[in-house]
């Protein structure tokens, strides 16, 4: 009986241990390749380089950091290769996501060396750039913006609403007695407390109530709010950002330093500054309260502008519009309907989610998901063309912060032929798909055609600049078929902040990666 009771206890833990160690080698092998495919690209890039075949050099080093977005070389050498092209904005805009990632001195020294050394480069060269160099140049915004698409949803948002939308990541309860929360893809941190006025932690959970509204949070980096905080501004900056409203320095009674204090979207935003209003630090004391009760019944003006997916123009013929309240609801009774006139339309509807339908000059059909905030909203919105047999086009929009994501096509077309096209490589060899529309300065649209559906390829999602992060960046994918399909996709709750691997495509059939296609 002992030697049968033994027998019982140790095969259990034996197939434990042997999952574990399958898991163990499966990990490992996994890893091991991911090595072996960022050597062969960095010692592709580093030889491009060595033949000063810049445009290749880059297309490697930036495949390398797509593999190891933590490689200091990888980050140098792509900066040096855009430093050499004459790409002065793009060497610049690279180290600092480099730096930000890795935090290495290495690349702050050549940072600071490029910044030092542009405008003269610039200067001297600047004028001989061809219009195919241009065309690659990504410029520097230096403008401060605020994270619209982020701002829409602490303004109104339940718990349960962040909770369904992204789902909780880590959740704890502090030395205070606050209960904090993280939610997916959302880099910051939601504190909830009891107070005279309401009880919003359940007494049997531990956790916030499903209509509980946090009542302060904070992000760990003023980049994940204001596009460009990295480079340091004043309060001037913050004035003159659209929407923003009471702007003054004031002393914080609990940190006991001045901050700049201002209303955005009825959210009171608070970051710690000097006595004259300057922020240098992106590390800086920083607390957003929203507004502790939002009333549903209060219309606001949501502003639709109407572009064209091939190439970002106004369309000026009439377009029917349609909203149905909640999210992906294109059945549901109409709660407001209207027709746009020049590319435009404007609609009044209460706070909350809503689905809106566009049908009509000569367009295919398609519906958007928006949130209508505490205050008036503008939006850019995207319609296709009918695609033709053989073909597919896939766009992608985004809103104020991030200030760039980039779509990259990568794979091989049907005749073996390798591709990668992205903003430094718009045309693929054959014309089999071609980068159509390129944004990169916030409230963006990409657009890439392809005319070879019967390849192998990954579409993957890039954040380029260094500020947001595609979890909160309002990032919506739609890929446009033959058969009048639009197949929409948003980012997972788990989404990295920084890459994001959407689909695939073989022999033009769709291909779902990680759930993220419904």
């Amino acid at each position: 009986m002992v030697k049968k009771r033994l027998v019982y206890i140790l095969v259990p833990i034996l197939v434990v241990c042997l999952g574990a160690v399958a898991v163990i080698i499966t990990v490992m092998t996994f890893n091991a390749n991911n090595k072996s495919v960022f050597s062969e690209k960095i010692s592709a890039a580093d030889k491009y380089l060595s033949e000063n075949d810049y445009e290749n050099a880059i297309m490697y080093y930036k495949e390398a950091i797509m593999i190891d977005s933590k490689n200091v070389d990888a980050y140098l050498g792509l900066a040096e290769a855009y430093y050499n092209n004459r790409q002065y904005d793009n060497a610049i805009t690279t180290l600092e996501v480099g730096y930000e990632r890795t935090n290495s001195d290495r690349i702050k020294e050549r940072l600071e060396y490029y910044r030092n050394h542009r405008s003269d480069a610039s200067g001297n060269d600047a004028t001989s750039q061809t219009s195919d160099e241009m065309s690659t140049t990504k410029k520097d915004d230096t403008s401060l913006r605020i994270n619209d698409s982020l701002f829409d949803v602490i303004s109104s948002y339940t718990y349960k609403q962040y909770y369904d939308r992204y789902s909780v990541s880590d959740e704890n309860t502090t030395s205070d007695g606050d209960v904090r929360s993280k939610f997916g893809g959302i880099d910051l941190e939601f504190y909830y407390k009891n107070t005279d006025d309401s009880i919003v932690i359940d007494a049997n959970t531990g956790k916030p109530t499903d209509s509980a509204i946090p009542y302060k949070i904070v992000s760990p980096g003023l980049d994940k709010i204001l596009s460009n905080a990295s480079d340091g501004f004043n309060i001037d900056d913050i004035r003159g950002i659209v929407g923003v409203t009471d702007a003054s320095i004031t002393m914080n009674s609990d940190i006991r330093k001045n901050v700049i204090q201002f209303n955005y979207k009825d959210c009171l935003i608070s970051i710690e500054c000097d006595e004259s209003g300057n922020v240098s630090s992106n590390d800086a004391w920083n607390e957003i309260i929203p507004p502790k009760d939002v009333d549903n019944t209060v219309n606001h003006k949501f502003t639709g502008n109407i572009k064209d997916a091939s190439n970002y123009n106004t369309i000026v013929a009439d377009v029917n519009v349609y909203a149905r309240e909640g999210l992906n609801n294109r059945t549901g009774d109409i709660v407001a309907q209207t027709v746009s006139k020049n590319g435009t339309f404007n609609l009044d509807l209460p706070t909350g989610d809503y689905t809106l339908e566009l049908n009509g000059g000569g367009y295919v059909r398609d519906y958007y998901n928006i949130h209508i905030a505490t205050e008036a909203t503008e939006k850019d919105l995207i319609l296709s063309q009918s695609v033709s047999s053989g073909t597919m086009r896939i766009v992608l929009t985004w809103g104020s912060v991030p200030r760039d994501l980039d779509g990259h096509l990568i794979g091989s077309t049907s005749t073996g032929q390798q591709i990668h096209v992205y903003y430094a490589d718009k045309t693929a060899p054959g014309n089999s798909a071609n980068l159509d529309v390129d944004h990169i300065s916030g409230n963006g649209c990409e657009t890439i055609t392809i005319n070879d559906i019967n390849g192998s390829y990954l579409y993957t999602i890039n954040r380029f600049s260094g500020d947001g992060s595609i979890g909160t960046s309002g990032a919506v994918v739609k890929i446009y078929t033959a058969d009048g399909q639009v197949t929409t996709v948003t980012p997972p709750a788990n989404v990295d902040p920084i890459n994001w691997d959407v689909f695939r495509i073989e022999n033009g059939t769709l291909k779902d990666i990680d759930g993220n296609i419904e």
